[in-house]
């Protein structure tokens, strides 16, 4: 359930989680992919706050969608790794707000929560290195190829006081 659904209960969003669960291993670039600790999915590109283009994902925890943001690294002209910058926020719109606990529109987790989405995150990324259907954030070409790292950002995510 996301958290902003009641007030979009009646519009057609393509990223609404009544989408279609995949199988790890099944065709679908933007489908949930269903993992033994939860789902995760590319949710594509976004204009977030500040009218910048993001590159997003979204994971699934406690049946609620958190929406981060994913970029490319360039260690040179040829490689990419990526780096996930922000992880939190209840609608992908967000993305690009400033990640700071005075936010109302970005969660705060616990650090065993924290390492689950890293997990998913990671797995995510391992499932669609074997696919075809890629996101545009991994897309790979015969100059340009991903050397498999995904790192993540200083203060990526929230942390809640005593969790």
């Amino acid at each position: 359930m996301r958290y902003y659904e009641a007030e979009r209960a009646n519009t057609a969003d393509p990223r609404s989680r009544e989408g279609t669960t995949r199988m790890a291993g099944d065709e679908g670039t933007f489908d949930w992919v269903q993992f033994p600790l939860g789902r995760a999915r590319f949710a594509g590109g976004v204009r977030g706050a500040e009218q910048s283009g993001h590159d997003t994902f979204a994971i699934e925890l406690d049946d609620i969608e958190y929406f981060g943001e994913i970029r490319n690294t360039w260690p040179d002209r040829e490689h990419f790794n990526l780096e996930v910058v922000s992880f939190g926020h209840h609608m992908p719109e967000n993305i690009g707000m400033p990640m700071n606990a005075a936010n109302p529109f970005i969660a705060k987790f616990s650090s065993d929560q924290l390492q689950t989405v890293q997990t998913l995150i990671l797995g995510l990324v391992e499932e669609f290195t074997k696919r075809n259907d890629r996101p545009v954030i991994m897309y790979m070409e015969n100059e340009s190829q991903f050397l498999g790292k995904v790192t993540f950002a200083n203060d990526w995510a929230l942390t809640a006081p005593g969790r």
